[in-house]
């Protein structure tokens, strides 16, 4: 049989297109959907007719991103009333709550936490469900596994006491005495003794949970002695029962021990010589009752001298108070009379910086009960709330604004917003736009935070309000956000978004020069990202040297050109990729296998910056505002700079990019005269102190405590440096960090 030539290429055709296919049904990626995930919650059981918050561990145990989950509840009676997690878009109701848009990437965990209210449905119990999909909408859901039950308690609450009963004392000798007793549920056991009646200066206790209680007594105890005691016991819940007081007598030396034992409900005489048990000696359990005389209803610039009164059944032996909620106590001023049943005392805190201190006052008795005063909020007012720098960040990297004040944020990424401020402010709260964000107080750092998440492309001022103790009500504006989009991947041929892929950012070790995925866990990112459903990604990265790479089914795997960047900038720029190689057989496209790689230019311009409304560009080409700051007899007067180009530099000791500034002027000024003047604002002195000693920092640092200088220099991020020529003219303005050339150009410009 002949065949034609024409049907000899169409048969070769058709074989290397089915070889083609295969091959490619082998190695092409295929975009998996989720099939393992697990899941747990801190809560496994609650009290009916209450609210609960349940914090869920939800882990990526599959090779493929997470972006969508779904909590539902485990019966009826559970109601969602509100999710929390930051980094994800949020939807809730009373049966289930969904969290899409962020990336969950293999061997990740996320905690979302839900509050529920919890109905009258005592005895139920169920199951949570946790769904996971790798599509922001949710198609094709996983269940996951793990410990997801949940059970509503139908026991009340125990308010019991235990019952004791049975005490005895045996094993009485010259150094030693066993006490026992019972009770009627476990319990732990606890006895307080010691020589004189009431007075219990020693203690024995155990805290294993019995009903059967055997304690020895052995600390400071002497021959032919008389000791008085009473013990307690706490069952599981906490309820706490006493015995009333009882007594024995210890054996005299040299003589034969004689064990006594004898049982009561409520208190045992035992000597080595049997006697009648005597009358019990109730004990004093009586807390002495402290007030506050002085009216601190109304603010003090200064705190006042605090007077009161504390009053006992027996007698009051100390008094202390406290300015921080119970958290510390110091011993008042002055006592009446310590040791009688009534006595008056007086205090003056010493209280320097606004705010509201909860004044408390509590005294102790000789038998060791305590009684405290009603806590009482005084108001030291010296200034209104006064909003200082801020810093913006992304986990450890830092946004620095422009020289206009503007910081540069990208779609989708979630921004700390950090600030300082003095004035004792109770709530400060931080406005974007029309969208109120709630900011929270730290004790420990005495800063204000919170999280800027900006979805939408924009322009947004930053605008704070604060009100302090004494309702008196501020309002500022600080940096201005300046949201760009993020970047998008198309297909070069028909212009839409692909949205199935990944891409991956690769930097340079600057030691080694080998190439590494980028680390952006550290940053609070992720590498690779999944393309979202219009085919968008957003990166921001510090700086480095940096390749882009993209990949996607069906399409010529792409990298971009190698760039350097100087400073932390958002990433966003946008991708058209080539169809892959491929063979067609009519209607079917067929892809071939590529190991080649395209290289794609990357367009690192951002759209013009605007300069934000708060800026202080006002300032250039006045006369700088004098001040004068003094710090341990030592003064500082700006007017002495004239005649030299100089330049002041706001600082801080809790900014990392101004703690870098200090550094670095630390150093220039052992080596060199530097007409450099560094001025902190809203810290104290104390604090700036402890500062400078663990950094060993030698180069003055003066401090403007009241912050003053907030206003008068229109400050909003820290380090801000002022540069003045010879007439004390304010000629530049930046803020950033600068290094000894970038200090030496700008002295000499100024000159």
């Amino acid at each position: 049989m002949r065949i034609s030539i024409q049907s000899f290429l169409l048969i070769f055709l058709l074989a290397i297109g089915l070889t083609v296919f295969v091959s490619g049904l082998i190695v092409q990626p295929i975009d998996a959907a989720v099939t393992s995930c697990t899941a747990s919650v801190n809560i496994s059981s609650a009290q009916p007719n209450t609210s609960a918050t349940f914090i869920f561990t939800i882990n990526n145990t599959d090779s493929v991103d997470m972006r969508w989950f779904k909590i539902t509840q485990p019966f009826t009676g559970v109601n969602a009333t509100s999710i929390g997690i930051g980094g994800w878009t949020k939807e809730n109701n009373t049966t289930n709550s969904v969290i899409y848009g962020g990336t969950l990437n293999p061997s990740g965990s996320i905690n979302p936490e839900v509050t529920n209210t919890i109905g009258d449905i005592a005895g139920s119990s169920g199951n949570w469900t946790i769904e996971a999909s790798d599509d922001v909408s949710g198609a094709n859901p996983f269940t996951c596994s793990g410990s997801l039950g949940l059970t509503i308690t139908s026991e009340a609450a125990d308010t019991t006491a235990p019952v004791i009963s049975s005490i005895a004392v045996s094993n009485i000798t010259t150094s030693q005495a066993t006490i026992t007793w019972t009770t009627d549920e476990n319990s732990n056991s606890f006895i307080g003794y010691g020589v004189e009646s009431e007075i219990y200066s020693f203690s024995k206790s155990d805290d294993t949970m019995t009903t059967s209680h055997n304690l020895t007594l052995d600390t400071s105890i002497a021959a032919n002695t008389t000791y008085y005691y009473y013990l307690c016991s706490s069952d599981t819940a906490g309820n706490q029962a006493c015995s009333g007081e009882g007594s024995f007598t210890t054996a005299s030396a040299g003589s034969t021990t004689t064990t006594t034992s004898t049982t009561t409900t409520t208190t045992v005489t035992a000597t080595p010589t049997p006697t009648p048990t005597p009358t019990p000696v109730p004990v004093d359990k009586t807390p002495p009752r402290v007030t506050i005389k002085t009216d601190l209803s109304t603010p003090f610039e200064l705190a006042p001298v605090i007077t009161g009164r504390a009053t006992d059944n027996k007698a009051v032996t100390s008094i202390e108070y406290s300015t921080d909620g119970g958290k510390n106590w110091l011993p008042v001023d002055e006592i009446g009379s310590v040791g009688t049943s009534k006595t008056d005392f007086e205090f003056a805190p010493f209280l320097n910086e606004d705010g509201n201190y909860p004044i408390q006052v509590r005294a102790q008795d000789k038998r060791g009960n305590t009684g405290k005063s009603k806590e009482i909020i005084l108001v030291i007012d010296r200034l209104p709330p006064l909003v200082g720098g801020n810093l913006i960040s992304m986990g450890p990297q830092p946004l620095m604004p422009n020289n206009g004040g503007t910081v540069v944020a990208l779609a989708g990424l979630e921004q700390k917003i950090t600030l300082s401020a003095v004035g004792g402010p109770t709530a400060i709260d931080l406005f974007v736009g029309e969208q109120k964000i709630p900011l929270e107080y730290s004790p420990e750092t005495s800063l204000w935070s919170g999280f800027l998440d900006l979805n939408k492309v924009g322009t947004y001022t930053l605008t704070t309000k604060a009100i302090d103790g004494a309702k008196n009500k501020t309002t500022r504006n600080l940096n201005t956000v300046q949201v760009v989009k993020a970047g998008k991947i198309i297909d070069q041929k028909t212009g839409l978004a692909i949205n199935k892929g990944k891409i991956k950012v690769f930097t340079q070790n600057a030691q080694t020069q080998l190439w590494n995925l980028w680390d952006a866990k550290a940053f609070s990112q992720s590498n690779p990202q999944t393309l979202d459903s219009d085919g968008r990604y957003q990166f921001f990265l510090p700086p480095g040297t940096y390749y882009l790479q993209i990949e996607s089914a069906g399409f010529t795997t792409a990298k971009s050109q190698i760039f350097i960047l100087g400073k932390s900038r958002p990433i966003n720029a946008d991708f058209a990729l080539e169809d892959g190689r491929a063979i067609r057989l009519g209607p079917l496209k067929l892809a071939l296998p590529s190991f080649l790689q395209k290289t794609l230019k990357i367009d690192l311009t951002l759209p013009e910056i605007e300069n934000s409304v708060t800026n202080n560009s006002n300032l250039i080409g006045e006369i700088a505002a004098n001040f004068s700051l003094t710090d341990e007899g030592e003064q500082f007067d700006l007017s002495n700079l004239r005649g030299q180009t100089s330049i002041v530099s706001f600082v801080s000791t809790w900014s990392p990019p101004a703690i870098e500034q200090i550094s670095i002027i630390n150093q220039l000024a052992k080596s060199r005269s530097l007409p450099v003047v560094m001025v902190t604002t809203q810290e104290t002195k104390s604090k700036l102190a402890i500062f400078r000693q663990r950094g060993n920092y030698q180069t003055p640092i003066w401090v403007d405590p009241d912050g003053e200088l907030v206003e008068k220099y229109q400050l909003a991020t820290l380090p801000t440096h002022f540069v003045l020529d010879r007439r004390g003219k304010i000629v530049q303005i930046l803020t950033q960090v600068l290094n000894e050339s970038q200090f030496s150009a700008l002295l000499l410009a100024a000159y």
